[in-house]
């Protein structure tokens, strides 16, 4: 399952996707967040922007990611320091 989500006027993106193992069983099944946020039009930001794009690009991740989860995985989990 995939999906492309769109930022900042299309000036960025992230692709969201999950993988799972098909063959495994059902109550062992492994599954695969791959969250990967990108320049969607090349040369986007100007080079002195960069640290400011990726603090931008870090906090759009979390969000995503702590959207994506539930309080039982956040519990299995634990809490990350």
């Amino acid at each position: 399952m995939s999906t492309l989500l769109t930022y900042q006027g299309e000036r960025d993106a992230c692709r969201v996707q999950l993988y799972t193992d098909m063959h495994s069983p059902p109550e062992q099944r492994d599954l695969l967040l791959d969250i990967d946020y990108f320049l969607a039009k090349p040369q986007g930001i100007a080079p002195q922007e960069s640290l400011e794009w990726l603090e931008y690009a870090h906090q759009q991740i979390s969000v995503i990611f702590e959207s994506c989860i539930t309080d039982e995985l956040r519990q299995l989990f634990g809490e990350v320091v």
